[in-house]
């Protein structure tokens, strides 16, 4: 956000005292950083008909469907670059300003608290208007009323707005992650061994984590330091960033080749313990009763409908081998949670979560559910012993090497991909002392711009600088 031009009905004189005391006019300024109206207007060709190209429509398009343009478009932003004041405007000013603005691709916000100040306020993107000093049409035209008439106030509602679409974004991100490896999983299962890797019953402990779980911690995100200072999401840009691409089809393909490795593979290096339920036999929880590796726990061996595991689920139960499968895709799924806090390639997905402490005990819930539900077992088609401590530790050194992976990968892409300050989402430099630069000097099409706007009416000295704060 930033307090780029100010509009007021004022002599230019009273407009440069007041602005060179809020710091909106620096005292090396040129003398076409001011402007009074009339000047402006003729200046950029005024406002007119995109069909017939008149002031006065010509076309006999109706008011209401008529669409306006600036008159001379680049001469509007070569005079609105050093803009800062203008002085002894007119609505039809005032509206041009905005409009032309917006046709420069900015967000526009006008905040005025008289009748003249209408008309710009609804054609800019966010119209605000002062509850206690403002006119009766100037609320009716506005999206916001500020009831204490400060503009201040404003800076936290923006830090919460930006907030809440980050949450969007990052619950986006993990849901979007979780559910292409899901898929992904149980097609490669049927596939394979013409088995779902995961049952019933975990997929919906799964999808609780995902749709339920993971949108309360999300929300419940506070806004992080630098928001305000963040340049604004241009119109044109999608939900889903380049960057967010990057995190799912990693995560993505992680989750989903460690899962399967362990589902290929895993009777050959997870460790077995415990009693030796099936005897010293082929049927040895210990494979083959010649290793200490798990049993096999695939219903068919691979492209084939003879069975490996299949006949001794009715007997035995699931096995343990699956068991560790799902631990350990679920453990993985709590570390994607920590890694999508970030969207923007943060390298420590952990700051600021110490102010969340929803957060904090949904993944440690998280974690003790899951304990609860393997202990328990069968019922949640897991082996019926539960798994060893070791088996356990794995599970959870799993879910680690996904944050160190991340970890490691967020400086693979910032070194070779994304070399600028990553911050935050399209962060821009904020000053070491925010008190003696109340506002970021910044002018390009994706900044916001709040336009400070002042009525013809007469009022006090006092009343003028508290309506341009």
């Amino acid at each position: 956000m930033c307090i780029r031009d100010s509009m007021t009905g004022d002599a230019a004189p009273t407009a440069i005292a007041v602005a060179k005391e809020l710091g909106l006019l620096e005292s090396g300024k040129r003398k076409s950083a001011i402007l009074e109206g009339s000047r402006f207007y003729q200046q950029i060709g005024g406002i007119i008909c995109r069909v017939c190209l008149a002031d006065i429509c010509l076309c006999r398009t109706s008011e209401r469907l008529r669409r306006n343009i600036i008159g001379d478009q680049d001469q509007f932003n070569e005079v609105s670059a050093d803009l800062v004041i203008l002085a002894r405007t007119k609505p039809s000013h005032k509206e041009a300003l905005v409009l032309g603005l917006q046709e420069a691709a900015h967000t526009v916000a006008v905040a005025g608290n008289g009748a003249n100040d209408a008309a710009a306020m609804r054609r800019a993107d966010v119209g605000i208007a002062m509850g206690k000093e403002g006119t009766e049409i100037a609320r009716e035209a506005a999206d916001l009323i500020l009831l204490e008439d400060k503009l201040d106030s404003l800076a936290h509602t923006i830090v919460l707005g930006r907030n809440i679409y980050q949450s969007v974004r990052k619950f986006l991100q993990f849901q979007l992650t979780m559910t292409i490896s899901t898929i992904v999983l149980e097609f490669l299962g049927a596939l394979l061994y013409r088995q779902p890797i995961f049952a019933s019953i975990q997929l919906l402990w799964v999808n609780l984590t995902i749709d339920i779980l993971a949108s309360v911690a999300f929300a419940t995100e506070p806004p992080d330091d630098d928001l305000l200072w963040a340049k604004p999401v241009r119109r044109d840009e999608y939900i889903i960033t380049k960057k967010m691409m990057a995190f799912i089809m990693f995560h993505g393909i992680t989750l989903s080749a460690v899962a399967l490795a362990l589902t290929c593979f895993g009777e050959n290096f997870l460790p077995e313990y415990g009693p030796d339920l099936l005897g010293d036999n082929f049927e040895s929880v210990r494979y083959n009763g010649q290793t200490d590796y798990v049993r096999s726990g695939r219903t068919k061996f691979l492209f084939s409908n003879e069975d490996d595991y299949g006949h001794l689920i009715d007997n035995f139960g699931p096995s343990r081998h699956y068991t560790i499968v799902f631990t350990s895709f679920t453990f993985m799924m709590h570390a994607t949670l920590i890694n999508s806090r970030s969207i923007d390639l943060r390298l420590n997905v952990f700051r600021g979560i110490t102010r969340n402490w929803l957060f904090i005990v949904i993944v440690i819930g998280l974690f003790l559910s899951q304990f609860l539900i393997v202990t328990i077992g069968q019922p949640f088609h897991c082996h019926r012993e539960g798994l060893h401590w070791i088996q356990w530790v794995i599970c959870v050194l799993f879910g680690i090497s996904i944050l160190i992976a991340w970890s490691v990968c967020t400086r693979i892409l910032k070194t070779f991909f994304w070399t600028e300050d990553t911050t935050s989402t399209n962060a821009r430099a904020k000053p070491a002392n925010p008190q003696s630069s109340p506002r970021p000097k910044l002018y390009s099409p994706e900044d916001s711009i709040i336009i400070p706007n002042e009525s013809n009416e007469e009022k006090p000295e006092e009343m003028l600088r508290l309506d341009k704060i």
